[in-house]
């Protein structure tokens, strides 16, 4: 089993300090980011990144969280998925969305054209491909250049993550059966 140590009780200074800032926005740090921290500096760059693409960027809440599940579902990492859910719906994903994408359909009918051209993007980040002409100028018609860099990025960054927490078996949150 390649899971990490726990390194809080051992962090120097710095390493505290870093998980101090990193803990702040989000509550305390567990799962991924507590795998990350036997690696400190890493973890702060990481987190900076993550911090930005989740509370200061600028995809609208229910895009990022719509894309985020996606990219989870796309790469099949229940982790992410646990994590993402119900911030998804706190943001404004209906739930029939939420279900049909668990269940692996990426263009149900309650989604609205840009969210299957969202999950559409997700698909082709996953899969490591150039987004088609056609998505990519329905996209930056509704989110606009900066929105659709942001997009892709955020993607590949929650591939990042999902690399993390697959390599070192981080443990889903919620007890019970993985959602698929």
């Amino acid at each position: 089993m390649a899971q990490l140590p726990d390194p809080t009780p051992y962090l120097d200074d710095e390493g505290r300090a870093i998980y101090r800032r990193l803990a702040g926005p989000r509550g305390g740090l567990h799962g991924m980011y507590l795998a990350l921290m036997n690696n400190p500096v890493l973890a702060e760059h990481i987190g900076n990144l993550g911090s930005y693409l989740r509370f200061h960027g600028l995809l609208s809440a229910d895009v990022r969280e719509l894309a985020i599940l996606a990219t989870a579902r796309g790469l099949g990492v229940a982790y992410e998925w646990e994590q993402h859910a119900p911030i998804a719906l706190a943001a404004g994903v209906p739930q029939a969305v939420v279900d049909a994408l668990q269940a692996g359909d990426f263009a149900a009918p309650p989604m609205s054209g840009l969210y299957v051209d969202i999950c559409s993007a997700a698909r082709h980040v996953v899969a490591q491909e150039s987004l088609p002409d056609l998505l990519q100028q329905r996209l930056q018609q509704a989110l606009g250049l900066k929105g659709v860099v942001e997009l892709v990025a955020l993607c590949g960054f929650y591939r990042c993550i999902a690399t993390v927490v697959t390599a070192f078996d981080v443990a889903l949150p919620n007890p019970g059966p993985p959602p698929f």
